[in-house]
């Protein structure tokens, strides 16, 4: 971590992306938003840095809505993931502001997708393929220990009149397991407010991805122990919840509302590899085209690219 608490540093991110974009478009400060009837609407997903819990702000290329920020701050905010890149300035439209990754709440914006494009074009149906980066180990909460249903939180917590929470040191490996580790410190202080059974806490701060501030309304004076901080953070970067959500729209009861959805997610592998190991580009190549010749993947993909080019023929589903 450096001075500006995060693994990396955002400034060879930032002049790369005002490289490409002065490359392609002649000034490094072209705007998201299109003058024009746009060919290809694009969004991306973010979360607002003072106010994470908040509503998610999506940076648009298109509709009445459309932002006139520039390309590099809103590529910028989407990839701020806290703990490897520091929060990101928006300096347009005025007033600037702070944003995060929206990955902290929407990891997978499969449904934030669907919203718009129903939306955008008006539309009872959508088209929608998603691309995971790879299946992860469950998130574990119960760990090595083994506990009754009516155990107390003292089984997992610690009473503490001034408590701190000791979080081990993850290895190379282990430290990008739960993407966004960043949110580790915030957890690290509300555990200090944590108390009450573990039934009760379960309850207030599921689904973790929409509910995470309520942790700090918890009363008491436990700490959290490292195993469960760890599994919050995982449950944070989960993107199955979505993904079943989505699937459970895409095949309604109600046949006239169903939809062609594919998810193409790499089963085994992914899961060794650290979010920054980027040095590992050529195993994740081998593992995803393990992943995409065999025989159920490859039926898929034909399916997919059948629909894509001709989604009218989806009408009739």
């Amino acid at each position: 971590m450096g001075e500006n608490n995060a693994y990396f540093d955002e400034k060879p991110l930032e002049d790369a992306l005002k490289n490409v974009i002065r490359e392609e478009t002649k000034s490094e400060n072209t705007p998201l938003a299109d003058n024009g009837d746009p060919s290809c609407p694009v969004f991306v997903v973010t979360a607002y840095g003072r106010i994470a819990d908040g509503p998610l702000k999506l940076f648009k290329s298109y509709g009445f809505d459309k932002d006139p920020t520039p390309i590099w701050q809103a590529a910028r905010a989407t990839s701020a993931t806290p703990a490897f890149f520091p929060p990101a300035r928006v300096t347009i439209p005025s007033p600037p502001g702070w944003y995060v990754d929206g990955g902290v709440r929407a990891n997978n914006p499969s449904w934030e997708a669907m919203v718009e494009g129903k939306q955008n074009w008006k539309a009872r149906k959508c088209f929608i393929v998603s691309v995971g980066t790879g299946v992860q180990k469950p998130v574990d909460f119960i760990g090595k220990k083994r506990t009754s249903a009516t155990a107390t939180l003292q089984s997992e917590l610690v009473q503490n009149p001034e408590p701190t929470v000791k979080v081990q040191q993850a290895d190379s490996k282990q430290r990008s397991k739960a993407v966004f580790s960043g949110l580790q410190e915030g957890l690290k202080k509300a555990g200090t407010k944590i108390g009450g059974t573990i039934k009760s806490a379960a309850r207030t701060v599921q689904p973790v991805t929409e509910k995470a501030a309520q942790i700090t309304c918890i009363p008491g004076g436990a700490k959290v122990t490292a195993h469960i901080v760890k599994a919050l953070v995982s449950l944070s970067a989960s993107s199955e919840s979505t993904h079943l959500r989505v699937w459970g729209e895409a095949n309604s009861q109600d046949k006239s509302a169903q939809f062609p959805y594919f998810r193409f997610n790499v089963l085994r592998g992914m899961d060794e590899i650290g979010l920054e190991e980027w040095r590992m580009a050529e195993a994740m190549a081998d593992v995803t085209r393990s992943y995409l010749d065999s025989p159920d993947v490859n039926e898929e993909l034909r399916k997919c690219a059948e629909g894509l080019q001709n989604p009218s023929a989806f009408e009739s589903m």
